[in-house]
């Protein structure tokens, strides 16, 4: 009789079934990790064992249970088997297939590889400060959509997407009880919240055999390059945003993309036996208690829709088809430019959003620049969108050193210790007005509603709308970075969060707006002419006006 060895479902299968299901190459790599074993005739029914034999991979079809090995031929006994598998764990910030580091990685093993994705309670419950939800309705809505892209492009390739619910460590406690789980490969973190969910999750693994192995992904630039330049982990190194653009930029070098896998390894069960492959609800606002998702708004200047696939898209359109970026753009960060207005359809690249969700990989957007300047010539505004990559990143560095000072209301290093904040009642019902876009000032509160319609305003908006709230209204900045993490379509903390610290509350004054003083945020005056002479954004938002 033909020597049989256990599969990843758990079944016994000849060298020959391995071969024919996977193919010479891949097929004897498998077979030669497989474990050898010889059930005995009573181990299974008879019918159950023809189909084995007579079908090859007969027996996938049913749902996956727990095998009882039998004695092998020495009678020594044999623990119950679990398939035995790999994972990526995709997270809101990776939801691609291109230039994932530890999905390439995955594939490469000889083991099944299970894709997962958890929608964990923890990230939809009220946030703190303001009782906003950490995501809200209409960030869910473009994250449901990321989310079946991803299905589709897994789809594509022979793969599933296994949408989970539940406390992170807690869903992968029960799938380290139904498979046998070598490694969980996932990007690593950098903010408090999501690192303490890692190492739950690495202790689950520890503790049933496995690893979890954390790869860098989110940045433009790879922290084993920025520590050839200087220590990540220390404060001093973000001192200023050019202590640490100049030597990355300058010393430093963007890699290239991460392959794709060559082979892509099969999941561990059909999709039919996979309940997380089952459709997502309907409105994932909704299932997760956030409220439903809002209608469509025509005065949005981009209709974004979730996903790698669109992402990609507004790429390929923005930069070649249209040549937005060398005919249009002008930055998000670049205010002060005579003549430019900062918030025009394609006066910034609209790109953020399917950044914030790892549906567009930074490597890839950096490279697509530098191959049109290659083919079609440098710019200012070439120049400017890398340098706006650089800042991005920036932020997520110093958050390793920066740790929750991040989040505090003192600020990094206590450089806001000491300033008067508002809070409580009177912080929330200030917070409300101007949230709602009724300040009664037409270049904050048309930027407001906007966002409130939309999850999204252009960043000039939006650090006029942070600067009145914090230096005119007095509301301590933390409300107003809450409030921005629940509504925005393009959240991700180091960017909000790092924002609001870095550049919004650091400029305000120590003591609150006394009574007889005008406003201290001029940029709401000055800008509104600079960049809406006609007022044509203010009367879109505010047709009242």
């Amino acid at each position: 009789m033909e020597e049989q060895r256990y599969d990843y479902d758990g079944q016994l299968y000849p060298r020959s079934s391995f071969l024919e299901e996977y193919g010479q190459a891949q097929g004897a790599a498998l077979w030669d990790q497989a474990q050898r074993a010889e059930p005995p005739a009573a181990a299974k029914p008879p019918a159950a064992a023809a189909a084995v034999e007579g079908s090859g991979h007969a027996a996938r079809a049913r749902h996956m249970q727990p095998i009882q090995r039998g004695a092998s031929m020495d009678a020594t006994p044999r623990a119950t088997t679990r398939p035995r598998i790999n994972i990526v764990w995709h997270k809101c910030t990776d939801l691609r297939l291109h230039d994932h580091e530890a999905l390439s990685l995955a594939h490469a093993e000889p083991l099944p590889v299970l894709h997962v994705f958890v929608l964990d309670p923890f990230w939809f419950k009220p946030l703190p400060l303001t009782g906003f939800p950490k995501t809200g309705a209409v960030r869910c809505k473009f994250l449901h959509q990321c989310l079946e892209d991803l299905r589709a492009s897994l789809a594509a390739v022979g793969q599933y997407l296994c949408v989970l619910r539940g406390p992170t460590h807690e869903v992968f406690e029960a799938l380290c009880a139904r498979y046998s789980v070598a490694t969980v490969f996932a990007f690593s973190e950098v903010c408090s919240q999501e690192q303490s969910i890692d190492r739950r999750v690495e202790r689950v693994c520890t503790a049933a055999g496995g690893t979890l192995r954390l790869l860098w992904g989110f940045a433009l630039y790879h922290i084993d390059d920025v520590r050839a330049l200087f220590n990540p982990h220390k404060p001093h190194s973000y001192r200023t945003y050019s202590a640490f653009r100049r030597p990355v930029q300058e010393q430093g070098a963007v890699r290239a993309e991460c392959a794709p896998p060559r082979t892509w390894r099969p999941p561990p069960l059909p999709i039919a036996d996979e309940p997380g492959a089952a459709p997502l609800p309907t409105d994932l606002g909704l299932a997760m208690g956030v409220g439903a998702a809002p209608p469509t708004d025509d005065r949005a200047p981009v209709a974004w829709v979730g996903g790698e696939s669109h992402g990609l898209a507004w790429v390929h359109d923005y930069i070649w088809r249209r040549e937005a970026l060398a005919r249009s753009y002008v930055g998000a960060t670049n205010t002060m430019t005579k003549g430019k207005s900062a918030i025009g359809r394609d006066a910034t690249s609209k790109i953020s959003p399917w950044l914030a969700h790892g549906c567009v990989s930074p490597r890839r957007l950096f490279h697509e620049v530098e191959r049109y300047e290659k083919k079609r010539g440098a710019s200012k505004a070439t120049g400017w969108i890398k340098h706006e990559l650089v800042w991005r990143d920036y932020l997520r560095f110093a958050a390793l050193a920066w740790g929750k000072e991040l989040f505090a209301v003192d600020g990094i290093g206590g450089a806001l210790r000491g300033r008067q904040w508002l809070g409580g009642g009177e912080a929330t019902a200030l917070l409300q007005r101007w949230a709602e876009g009724k300040t009664g000032y037409p270049f904050v509160d048309c930027f407001m509603r906007e966002l409130a319609a939309i999850g999204y305003s252009t960043h000039c908006g939006r650090e006029c709308a942070c600067w009145f709230l914090v230096r005119d209204l007095g509301v301590d900045w933390r409300y107003g970075a809450e409030y921005f993490e629940s509504i925005l379509i393009d959240y991700e903390p180091t960017a909000n969060w790092g924002n609001w610290v870095y550049r919004i509350a650091s400029t305000t004054p120590p003591k609150l707006l006394a009574p007889q003083e005008e406003t201290r945020s001029i940029e709401m005056l000055l800008w509104a002419g600079a960049h809406d002479p006609h007022a044509v954004h203010v009367r879109t938002w505010l047709p009242e006006l």
